[in-house]
């Protein structure tokens, strides 16, 4: 079969349909396309949006964004500004697929397009014609005249309400920007605009958390120094309450010691005005006593073979050296008798003390002494230590009079050391020191003495006998006469089961037995002439009577005056000088003085019964060789002016 060309109005047929199915495939192509585009921008937003949630910081994101916006089909240039806060946004990235970039300018200010968008407050698209516009766009075209751009856009970056920052988006092949670019470029800013809101609100949290921190270390830094402070204070409290309680202390201490200070000032003085009127009453008494004893040794003698009345002499006799003990121990008490210690063994004297006490105590008091002969000497008044020794007996008979008991009385050698000085001893002389001691031991089973009245034993006055059985004296006298001889007295005593004073008395270096306590004197004559002188005319005459009997030539004045004058007329006229020490005008110690003057080798022996005004040791350097005490018998007087002469 022959076939026929097709007409032209078929082939023009033919034609426009072939044209019809070609626009179809290509336009079902590019919608293929354009799905296949929507695709990945879709996929695109995705994976921008899941790595704007983990963006580090703001010029990471700015990057990461501007990149997906020139990955965009048209975008050609891609900017980022933030807000720096006064109205100015800033430039922080850009990104570009032009090989020449664009001129611009680095900040949006009110003279370009951003007044604009933020008095719209939403995204502004620009053609071709606004874009070369001047002071629009903050870009300019790469070659000014020929009016390269083609579209752009500026996107706000919004958060609560704020434009935070600004996309620019700039196409130079297109001359407007489609619909799906345009909602593209909205939904980047969004994602952006939330990063950038995210990323600033993590910014002001680490600024707020450093603050925060800085703010703790501060309030550490105070904490630790307020904890110093009051540590400091705490201490320097502590440090001024310790000083505070030692200050109350010390005051307290100071207070105590004051009104120790006072109590002993007060028994200084009491000790004084008795001392005083001991000594005034001692002088007086004992100028009686010497007349009473001398007139009374000269009745013995006269007596005779009258044997009774001998014997009612002997007794006031006994009476008169009674008197003369108790003035002796007035006078110890008030520290007013002359203390002349020598070396002597004890053993005499205690043995004496006990052999006094069996004849006086009951029956229904026991004995019982221990006296060790191996005890060395001391030096000791002979007539002081028998005081002390009877007046502790007689305290411990008292204790035991009612119902009877033993009284122990011993003697020994002993080694004090400093521990029982400081914590032991109840009385310390400021003499003692650690050493050895002749220890005498005074015990008894009687009440015993209870603490309190320890406290107060040896104060003057004190007793706990009725009244009429003790003067408060004896415990006194013996705290001062152990005193005066560097002595050391324990006390031990416990209520019901008895008591024990040791008293001991430091041994010395030198022995000298000394004779018993009531040792006799024979009377020793003499022919010498004596001028005897004493304010008591009975003195004066006793004298005169006594020391005549013995040979002596006795001239005797009432008046040291009297005396002085007698002495000048002649002093070559008397061998020896006997005066008295408390007399009107001149002392007795006045007068050996001026005599002494005129004749320097001359004897004097000085009588005195009151020795506070001139001592013994004040007397030797006087020059006077012998000085005794009232009141003084014949033969003691004799025996003094002996040795006077010898000398």
């Amino acid at each position: 079969m022959t076939s026929h060309p097709p007409d032209q109005t078929e082939q023009k047929r033919l034609n426009s349909q072939i044209e019809a199915l070609k626009g179809q495939v290509a336009t079902l192509r590019s919608t293929q396309a354009k799905h296949a585009r929507i695709g990945e921008i879709q996929q695109m937003q995705r994976d921008l949006a899941a790595w704007l949630s983990v963006c580090p910081d703001l010029q990471t994101a700015g990057k990461d964004v501007l990149e997906q916006l020139i990955w965009l089909e048209g975008i050609d240039y891609a900017a980022l500004h933030l807000s720096n806060g006064d109205g100015h946004f800033e430039l922080v990235a850009e990104q570009t697929q032009l090989d020449n970039p664009l001129q611009r300018s680095g900040t949006l200010d009110s003279t370009s397009a951003l007044t604009r968008l933020i008095r719209t407050n939403d995204a502004l698209y620009f053609s071709r014609s606004e874009l070369q516009s001047n002071n629009i766009f903050p870009i300019v075209d790469r070659e000014p005249g020929r009016g390269n751009l083609g579209c752009g856009a500026l996107l706000p970056l919004k958060y609560g309400g704020e434009i935070e920052a600004v996309l620019v988006a700039v196409s130079i092949s297109r001359e407007d920007l489609p619909d799906f670019i345009r909602d593209l470029l909205e939904s980047i800013a969004a994602l952006t605009a939330g990063t950038i809101a995210r990323l600033r609100a993590k910014q002001a949290l680490e600024e707020s958390e450093r603050r925060f921190r800085d703010v703790a270390e501060e309030l550490k830094r105070h904490r630790d120094n307020l904890e110093e402070l009051v540590a400091e204070r705490t201490a320097d409290l502590s440090r001024a309450n310790e000083r505070l309680k030692r200050e109350v202390s010390d005051r307290h201490r100071a207070e105590e010691e004051k009104e120790k200070l006072e109590s002993q000032l007060r028994q200084s003085q009491k000790m004084q005005a008795i001392g005083a009127l001991a000594g005034g009453i001692a002088h007086d008494f004992n100028n009686i006593l010497s007349s009473a004893m001398g007139f009374t040794e000269l009745a013995i003698s006269e007596a005779g073979d009258n044997v009774r009345l001998g014997e009612c002499l002997e007794h006031v006799s006994i009476a008169h050296q009674r008197a003369a003990d108790l003035v002796r121990q007035i006078l110890t008490f008030s520290r007013q008798a002359e203390n002349t210690r020598r070396p002597i063994r004890l053993q005499p004297v205690v043995k004496e003390v006990i052999q006094l006490l069996r004849s006086t105590l009951p029956t229904t008091i026991r004995i019982s002494p221990d006296i060790s002969a191996d005890c060395g000497p001391v030096a000791a008044d002979l007539s002081q230590i028998h005081q002390v020794v009877m007046n502790l007996c007689t305290n411990a008979y008292h204790a035991m009079r009612a119902e009877g008991g033993l009284l122990a009385v011993s003697m020994s050698t002993v080694e004090l050391d400093a521990h029982m000085l400081t914590n032991e001893a109840r009385v310390v002389s400021p003499e003692a020191t650690p050493g050895p001691y002749v220890c005498i031991r005074v015990s008894d089973t009687g009440q015993g003495i209870d603490e309190q009245t320890q406290k107060r034993i040896f104060e003057p006055y004190f007793t706990t006998k009725k009244i009429g059985e003790g003067t408060g004296l004896g415990l006194a006298t013996v705290h001062g006469i152990v005193q005066n001889h560097g002595g050391v007295i324990r006390l031990r005593s416990t209520v019901n089961q008895g008591t024990a004073f040791d008293v001991y008395f430091p041994l010395c270096d030198r022995e000298q037995v000394a004779p018993g306590a009531r040792a006799s004197i024979a009377p020793l004559k003499g022919s010498e002439c004596i001028l005897f002188v004493d304010d008591e005319e009975q003195i004066n005459l006793l004298a005169e009577m006594a020391l005549a009997d013995l040979g002596y030539q006795v001239h005797s004045r009432a008046s040291s005056i009297e005396a002085l004058e007698a002495f000048r007329a002649n002093p070559d006229r008397f061998d020896v000088v006997v005066t008295d020490q408390t007399m009107p005008q001149l002392t007795g110690g006045e007068l050996a003085k001026k005599m002494l003057e005129i004749r320097p080798d001359l004897p004097i022996v000085l009588c005195t019964g009151y020795s506070d005004a001139l001592t013994a040791k004040m007397a030797d350097k006087l020059g006077i060789r012998e000085y005794v005490t009232k009141p003084v018998i014949t033969r003691e007087l004799a025996a003094a002016i002996r040795r006077a002469l010898r000398s």
